[in-house]
Order: structure tokens, then C-alpha cells, then sequence
């Protein structure tokens, strides 16, 4: 089973990740709640049969032209490619935005 998640991360000064807003659709956070000590990232979970996580993967937004954009690939936490970020979230994501 595959689980996706919209994830704010909030950062401290170190780069740590101090607290996090989880949302199963973008609408659930602001454009305007991203900031220098925010990250927007998509969160890709691959579970067993139990629901327990076998795999997690993270796709990170960034801004390219003006505007938030997902990269092709999410990567683990060793940044190895891992899956292809399936098309209906860069559709999500450019929506938002409007």
C-alpha cells in the first residue's frame, strides 16, 4: 500500500526539524505559511499489509521561475532516486498556487 502526505516542515536555525503540519491535500497549507525556516515536501510512505512504513521517500518543493514545482523523483533518506512523482501532484501543486 502506498500513502501520500503533504508535510510543512518547520526548521530551526541548525536545519533540524522541530515540528511538522501534515495535510492530505495541498489546500491544507498556505502559500504564505512557507518561509525561511519552512519546507513544503511530499511524503510517500510504502506500507505492508499491517499499515506498518517498509519505505519512506520525500519530494521537496522548490521554486523554479517564480513558482513552487515538485522535482521528478521522490528520494529516500539516503537522496537515492526512488519512485517517479506521479503527475496528479505537480498538477496539485501548480493549482495551489492560483
Amino acid at each position: 500500500m502506498i500513502i501520500y502526505e503533504w508535510d510543512l516542515e518547520t526548521f530551526d536555525e541548525d536545519g533540524d526539524i522541530v515540528d511538522h503540519s501534515f495535510a492530505d491535500k495541498l489546500t491544507g497549507h498556505k502559500l504564505s505559511d512557507i518561509d525561511e525556516h519552512t519546507r513544503l515536501v511530499l511524503v510517500r510512505d510504502t506500507c505492508d499489509k499491517v499499515g506498518s512504513v517498509e519505505l519512506r521517500e520525500w519530494a521537496y518543493a522548490y521554486q523554479h521561475e517564480g513558482k513552487w514545482v515538485l522535482p521528478g523523483r521522490f528520494q529516500d533518506a539516503l537522496d537515492a532516486d526512488g519512485a517517479v512523482v506521479p503527475g496528479k501532484f505537480h498538477v496539485e501543486i501548480e493549482r495551489w498556487q492560483k
